[in-house]
Parts: structure tokens; sequence; C-alpha cells
């Protein structure tokens, strides 16, 4: 056998193949070279071209505009605050507003007859030293002979006390002016005056001639201010709070001086009316009326007081019927009237006291709405007339004005007492008057 050969063989196992991926053709041991990594071309190309492509057909993200609900609800406190100050602001100027006119509603009107006569008094108090500056709003002239004296004790105002010494005719020459007109209307009034103990001063003075400047508490003060016609007048009994009652004054009747709050002559105004009727009065003083309970307890306080009442009868004849101390509850003791016991005088009989279940003194006022006295039913209804009744009464002169079948039914104005039956009286006033 024949020796070995020098040669080396290598298997096809010992040859490193080209086609293998791990073989890097004999540089992975190089100091200059590193192992490629295999790039597939058009693999990666196709993959570039697909990203374009989906990236060309997505648009452009659209950037979102602010949520408007969101914004609303930052900006509505501060809508809620304006609107609240501006509702506050506008409640209060209507408040403010409607306070301003009830204020200058109740305040009373300026007077102008009042200031033209103050102007005219305070010249006349210039030129004539005997005027005094509570005079009223007219001017007087009086025109009298050399014989004749007239002094006029002027007490704290409005109080006037007027005394004629010596018998003579006067002329007195008014001068008015009409509220607007500012034009002057000149009256002349004779005057006629006694020395007699029955003196009347009678003039033909109206309501219309006295100024507000007076502020007479009530017919009596205007009597004793020399007013002595039977009439109209206005009066304060609110005094001194400038509420004028309008009132038919009797200057003639038991020295004069009385304060008429009820009347009744032919029947013309209907007197069955309600409780809030009979509180603020009804009718005209001109005519048939009732004066008020509220008026009627006003006059009351102004002092001690006397009762008139004056009746005539269908067949002729007057009567009257006169009490002392004359009292007229407020509205909360529901007006009751109290007059002095045993103090009765007069022609027509005594219809209010001593009469047992119909005594009337001391008892509160019904009508047919409020039923304050003690019969089983309300009196007001059945004798058709308000009136102080405790178990009725012998006096209902607001009932049924007449003397026709309201006297079977017992519910005519009567005064029982003056002829012992129900019939009506034709005439009837009701008076008041301070002592």
């Amino acid at each position: 056998m024949s020796a070995k050969s020098d040669h080396e063989y290598f298997t096809p196992d010992d040859i490193p193949h080209p086609g293998y991926p791990n073989s890097d053709y004999g540089l992975s041991d190089s100091l200059y070279e590193k192992p490629v990594q295999v790039v597939h071309p058009l693999r990666n190309q196709a993959q570039k071209i697909t990203r374009v492509q989906n990236t060309i057909s997505q648009p452009p993200p659209v950037p979102k505009p602010p949520d408007r609900k969101q914004s609303k609800r930052s900006k509505r406190p501060l809508l809620v605050c304006c609107i609240s100050f501006l509702f506050i602001i506008t409640v209060s100027s209507v408040g403010t507003i409607v306070f301003l006119v009830l204020n200058n509603k109740d305040k009373p009107e300026p007077n102008q007859n009042t200031q033209i006569s103050t102007d005219l008094n305070q010249d006349a108090s210039s030129m004539t030293p005997g005027i005094s500056e509570t005079t009223t709003s007219k001017l007087t002239e009086t025109i009298t002979t050399p014989t004749t004296t007239i002094s006029s004790i002027m007490t704290t105002p409005p109080m006037v006390e007027t005394t004629i010494k010596t018998t003579q005719t006067t002329t007195e020459k008014t001068t008015t002016f009409t509220t607007g007109t500012m034009s002057p209307t000149t009256k002349e009034t004779t005057t006629s005056m006694t020395t007699t103990p029955t003196t009347k001063l009678t003039t033909t003075t109206t309501a219309s001639n006295i100024s507000a400047g007076n502020r007479s508490m009530d017919c009596k003060q205007l009597h004793q201010q020399g007013y002595t016609s039977t009439g109209v007048y206005t009066i304060y009994p609110y005094f001194p709070v400038t509420r004028p009652v309008e009132v038919y004054c009797d200057m003639t009747t038991d020295g004069g001086g009385w304060t008429v709050f009820q009347h009744r002559k032919d029947g013309a105004v209907d007197f069955f009316w309600f409780w809030s009727n009979y509180s603020s009065g009804f009718g005209r003083p001109q005519g048939e009326h009732w004066l008020g309970n509220n008026h009627l307890h006003q006059l009351t306080t102004l002092g001690t007081s006397d009762l008139y009442i004056l009746l005539e009868k269908f067949g002729g004849g007057w009567f009257y019927a006169k009490y002392k101390d004359f009292r007229i509850a407020n509205v909360s003791d529901s007006y009751r009237m109290r007059v002095k016991e045993g103090s009765y005088q007069g022609t027509a009989g005594d219809s209010i006291e001593s009469h047992g279940t119909t005594n009337t003194n001391g008892y509160k006022f019904t009508t047919i709405d409020i039923d304050n006295d003690f019969a089983p039913s309300n009196c007001a209804l059945a004798r058709k007339g308000a009136w102080w009744h405790n178990i009725c009464t012998w006096a209902n002169l607001n009932g049924i004005y007449g003397n026709g079948s309201c006297v079977a039914a017992e519910n005519c104005n009567f005064w029982y007492s003056l002829s012992t039956s129900y019939i009506g009286v034709k005439t009837s006033f009701m008076m008041v008057r301070r002592v």
C-alpha cells in the first residue's frame, strides 16, 4: 500500500456554501468588514408605498370647536348675577315710586283760598289793628254809625266769643276769592243785633264761606265763632289731623251748635243697610243721612256731650228727648251707646232707658249682618232698622219710613213713647253737642 499523501481533502460539508444564510463568506473575522444585513429592496419599497397611500387616503384631522354647552355653563353664573341685580333694582325702584305716590296722596292739597286769605288778612291787619291774624278766609268791612260798639273777645284759637252791647243795624260787605279764577266776589249781608238776653246773630253765612283755616271741631265751635245759620258746614273733629267732615249744623234749637248725625224727612234714602255702611255713613247732609258711627264716636270724644232727638208727627207737632253724657264707643266695642241714667228731659217720652229688656242704654250697635243684641233672632232684621238693640227696643228711628203696613209689622221708624204705638214719625233729627 502506498504511503499517505500530503494533500488535505475536504468533504462537502466542510466547504462553506454561498446559499446559507449564516455564511458571511469568511468575513466574520475580518478587522475591516462587518456582517451586512440582507436587504430586500422590493419588499421594503412596497411597504413604504402602502403607508404613503394610506396617509393620502385619510384626511388630515380637523380641530374640534370648543363645546358650546361647556362655554354656556361657564358664562351662566355671570348672567344669573346680572339678571338678579337688574331685578332687585327694578323692584326697589317700583317700591320707591309706589311709596312716594301713596305718601303724596295722603298729604292734603294746599288750600289756595287759605293762602289768599292769609295774604288778605296780613294786608288788612296792617291797615286795621282790629282784625286778628286768626280771621278766616274773608275780608269783612263793617260800616256802622258812631253809636255802635261791637267788641270781639278772642280766646285761644279757634274759639271766638262775640258780645254785642248796643242795638244797631250794620251792613257787612264780604269779599271772597274763588280758587283757580282769582276773581273777587263781593256780597253784602245785613246783620241784625239786639241787646235782649235772647239775642241771636242772624246772617246768611253758608259752609262755602268758611275757610279751612278755621279748623272748627264741631258745630258748637262754629256757633261760638259767630256762625248762627242752620245749614251744611265743614268741621274737623279729628284735629290736629286735617280730615274734613261735612255735617249739618242746627244753629237754633236749644241754643244752637248741634251736629246732626241722623236725619229723615221723606223716606228718600234707604236706611236698611249693612255694618260697613253705618260705620262710614251714607246719604248727604243736605237731606236724609246717617253721619257714620266712626265720626259719631270721634265727636263724643271731644268732650262731655248731650244727645238731642227732635221728632215731628205725621199729624203735626214737634217733640224732643234730651239725654246727658252721651257717648259712643269705637268699633272694637261695637259702637256701644251710653247716656247718663235718669237724665232724660223732653216731651217725646223716654224710649231709651228704664224699659227692662228694651232698654238700649249701654248696648252695642246691631245691623242686618252683625247681630249684637240679646234677642233669639236679629232685631235689625225684625225691625228693619239698625240700632242699639237689647231684646229689640222702643226706639227704631232707622226702620221703614212711614205709617203704612209697617205699623202692623212693627218695623216703622217709630219712637214708641211718642204715641204708644209703632207708628213712624214724619221727621227725625238726632244731634250731638259738647257741653
